[in-house]
């Protein structure tokens, strides 16, 4: 296979990638509390909802993500997920 056939290769399963998952993804990491924080203010209680509260108070937002990372998400998942991404963006694809 030349280099030009593999080029084009990658391009047409990137672009059925993107039809897939769609071209705009909204993911969300939570950072792990920093010692003397207190308590949690956001919170994933699934892998597409983060929940924000507000401490001392009743209020409480939620909002659906394509992709919620936990406090203890691993660095390698979160890269894993957003891999395809960044190497169509590196190869020129968007």
């Amino acid at each position: 296979v030349n280099w030009r056939q593999e080029l084009r290769q990658r391009r047409m399963l990137q672009d059925q990638l993107q039809e897939l998952k769609g071209s705009i993804r909204v993911m969300c990491r939570i950072r792990p509390i920093a010692p003397g924080e207190g308590d949690a203010a956001v919170i994933a209680p699934s892998s597409t909802e983060v929940v924000l509260t507000q401490p001392g108070r009743d209020g409480r937002k939620s909002f659906v993500v394509d992709q919620a990372f936990e406090s203890n998400t691993s660095q390698a998942s979160v890269f894993e997920e957003v891999e395809p991404v960044v190497e169509s963006v590196l190869q020129g694809f968007n």
